[in-house]
């Protein structure tokens, strides 16, 4: 029987030649071999243990080495938090760019008011050239507050520790008779609702912020700004009917909460709540 691992490293093998067979529709046959793969893993790997993300990464070099196209000894490895956020760059100075993983969640775009630059962290504020020019952005990837880790947290659990004998994470997001299992990270929990009689959004709106306190810094100018949102944030927008899956469109951020207010049913599984 194979272990979890190798299945694993089964499905990233499998997957990732998917991808190249793309590629190989993609790219003229004459430009393979000049013709660089990348792999940079995020927030939701850098979660695993060590040795278990390594060999996942072992995999994918595996792969792009029996490939045809140019990977190199740097090809493939973990990108850090700067890194995952100016992936999602762009020169279009009234845009931004929001991602939201499993692991970490990413805020980009390019600061307009200097008081941004000046009051916001040093390590938030980075320059990244293209195409001979070199562009100042605020970029910042937030690990913990993916879409899971942040569950995790808001359901009262801590990253990577499991649950000793009959401990139970009760959740204010859940309906009182609700139980169940839920894994993540390699660790399976047990949770179940909160006590019957309490306003289910009240409680849990106020139970996200106090698992956001303080951990999220804010940037004035981005109430002005229009995002591109990708990943989770589309999602859980498709998910309440206000874009379409194939096409997507425009939101507005309120539209999330009113969204939670107006459909907030006792029957939502942990996985479809927030």
């Amino acid at each position: 029987m194979e272990q979890p691992m190798e299945q694993g490293g089964m499905y990233c093998r499998e997957g990732i030649k998917e991808l190249l067979d793309v590629a190989k529709e993609t790219v003229p046959g004459s430009l393979w071999n000049s013709t660089p793969l990348v792999l940079k893993a995020t927030a939701g790997l850098r979660l695993l243990p060590g040795e278990k993300a390594s060999q996942l990464l072992d995999k994918v070099r595996e792969v792009f080495g029996e490939s045809p196209f140019l990977s190199r000894g740097d090809s493939v490895s973990i990108m850090d938090g700067t890194d995952e956020g100016s992936l999602h760059g762009s020169d279009t100075t009234t845009v931004g760019m929001l991602d939201m993983g499993g692991g970490s969640t990413q805020i980009t775009f390019s600061p307009q008011d200097e008081k941004t630059i000046q009051t916001s962290p040093i390590d938030y504020i980075t320059s990244l050239k293209m195409f001979n020019s070199t562009h100042t952005l605020y970029s910042h990837s937030y690990l913990g507050l993916g879409l899971m880790s942040a569950r995790l947290a808001i359901l009262g659990g801590i990253e990577g520790q499991p649950l000793e004998g009959s401990q139970e994470l009760v959740s204010p997001c859940l309906a009182p008779d609700f139980t169940d299992h839920w894994e993540h990270a390699e660790v399976v929990y047990t949770v179940k609702g909160q006590k019957a009689g309490e306003p289910i959004y009240e409680s849990c709106y106020n139970k996200v912020e106090k698992a956001l306190y303080r951990k999220v810094k804010k940037a004035e100018e981005v109430k002005e700004m229009s995002f591109y949102a990708f990943s989770y944030y589309y999602d859980r927008a498709v998910d309440i009917d206000v874009i379409d899956e194939k096409t997507g469109g425009v939101i507005a951020v309120r539209q999330y909460t009113e969204a939670a207010k107006k459909d907030f049913p006792a029957h939502l599984t942990v996985d479809q709540r927030p």
